[in-house]
């Protein structure tokens, strides 16, 4: 399959995928009128080169596919152009050492736990979007030994004052975002 754009030639690279609250997850996920249900139902299945678009709602999963992308070929959670997409989770985006090559572009997210998680994962970029959230004493946004990733365009609030984290069942305080474990070759701009 291919696509002209002004006599150039570029072949797709994989599928186009879509999420919707009106799909179910036995649909094919191919089209909005076939769309699934969850994002879980996304996460294990894309693989390289793939694109998620998520419409318009809310959804109480996050962004944690099962496989990687690849160099020119990434996973991509983009929610729909001019729809808005609400993740409502414990972690909005958590991505292990496995994790390369995987873009995540306009959602807004509210976590109860971490808004982003990469541990060990590389090449990853989180841009456009809207992010809230982080619990008590924990960081709400971490990379740790996470490399060559691109933060950009964000707005982030982890809407947990500082505070001492000896404030019984529920402290406050903890870190905003932050880059520990040799993290390293990191870009993070615009937010």
């Amino acid at each position: 399959l291919a696509v002209f754009l002004l006599g150039a030639t570029c072949a797709l690279q994989g599928g186009v995928y879509h999420v919707a609250t009106s799909g179910s997850d036995a649909n094919s996920g191919t089209s909005l009128n076939s769309a699934w249900r969850t994002i879980a139902r996304a996460n294990g299945v894309v693989v390289a080169g793939d694109l998620v678009v998520v419409h318009d709602g809310e959804y109480a999963d996050g962004i944690s596919p099962t496989n990687s992308g690849s160099p020119g070929n990434p996973i991509t959670f983009q929610a729909a152009s001019g729809e808005h997409v609400v993740l409502n989770t414990a972690t909005g985006i958590g991505l292990g050492s496995s994790s390369q090559y995987i873009t995540v572009d306009g959602f807004e997210i509210h976590a109860t736990y971490r808004v982003v998680e990469l541990v060990g994962s590389s090449h990853i970029t989180i841009r456009n979007c809207t992010l809230y959230g982080g619990r008590g004493n924990y960081c709400g946004f971490s990379l740790d030994g996470a490399s060559y990733c691109v933060l950009q365009n964000n707005y982030y609030d982890r809407g947990d004052p500082d505070g001492s984290s000896l404030a019984g069942d529920n402290p406050t305080g903890g870190d905003g975002l932050r880059l520990m474990g040799n993290s390293n070759h990191n870009l993070i701009e615009g937010n």
